[in-house]
């Protein structure tokens, strides 16, 4: 509650920080005398805000990933959580956290992404799926543009080729359109230099034709059914953020948000890792 009435102002984030910090320190060790896990769930959650009210301690967020068990953000790397997070919650304050509004986007969001065979649905999806994610999107018009953005601030961005072509096989026009889509982009101005983008082909198809095949290295490529289970986790994670908004005060609601999206795994450094599994040139060969 104390740290709670220090919640103004940026000439008060050193101070927060500290006693965000202290606190950390007293509920590790209770955790260490009892063995009670909600103490070590207080620690972590008193270090992630020690972490975003001073982001120049690179050493708390380390800290904090040993507790978790998860690898530690590379010393060069800051994670734009704080960015992300007002992202899910400008989503949420939309479809609101009273009413049945939300359930009904929810629905629209399942109904569109179920239509591979109506790209202008399954685009519309992906690109709702990207904002309950925490990501920016942006939809283009127009043939040969990109079927969708996610950019996660700059941490990452995501470019899709959604394609359900007659056949088996993943074509070399597919292959050869989704290879431009990153420069397209990034010559609109929607990906920030310095922002690695990575191409992802959203395709049920079994096989790459052996032409498409050489052209294909950097792309990955997602199935409708992958990207519906991510869509249902999400959801979950969302539904629960919703629950947790009307009596959670802003800086726990982040620190909330954080662990439930980090425990469907749908939390933007996991998505990517997702996102950049599977090579679209791993496919087999085929016609």
């Amino acid at each position: 509650m104390a740290l709670q009435a220090l919640a103004g102002g940026n000439d008060l984030k050193p101070y927060r920080s500290f006693w965000h910090h202290q606190s950390a320190v007293a509920a590790f060790l209770a955790f260490k005398a009892t063995g009670k896990a909600n103490y070590k769930t207080v620690a972590m959650q008193n270090l992630e805000s020690a972490s975003t009210t001073s982001l120049g301690i690179r050493s708390l967020g380390e800290v904090r990933a040993k507790l978790m068990g998860v690898p530690a953000v590379q010393e060069n790397e800051v994670l734009p959580i704080r960015e992300w997070f007002q992202n899910v919650n400008a989503l949420l304050a939309e479809w609101g956290i009273r009413g049945n509004k939300f359930e009904k986007q929810v629905s629209e969001v399942r109904e569109c992404l179920k239509k591979t065979d109506d790209a202008k649905s399954f685009e519309r999806g992906l690109c709702l799926l990207g904002q309950m994610l925490g990501a920016k999107t942006y939809r283009w018009e127009g043939d040969g543009a990109p079927d969708g953005l996610w950019l996660f601030e700059e941490w990452h961005s995501f470019v899709f080729e959604a394609k359900q072509e007659k056949g088996k096989a993943i074509s070399l026009k597919t292959v050869r359109q989704a290879r431009t889509h990153e420069e397209r982009a990034r010559k609109d101005g929607l990906i920030p230099a310095g922002i690695k983008c990575t191409t992802v082909v959203a395709s049920d198809q079994s096989f790459l034709d052996p032409l498409a095949q050489p052209h294909s290295p950097e792309l990955r490529r997602l199935m409708p059914v992958q990207v519906l289970d991510i869509f249902e986790r999400v959801t979950r994670a969302l539904r629960e953020v919703r629950t947790l908004a009307a009596a959670t005060s802003e800086e726990e609601l982040q620190i909330e948000t954080d662990r439930v999206y980090r425990s469907e795994s749908v939390f933007f450094t996991q998505v990517t890792a997702e996102l950049g599994e599977q090579r679209l040139a791993d496919l087999p060969i085929g016609k």
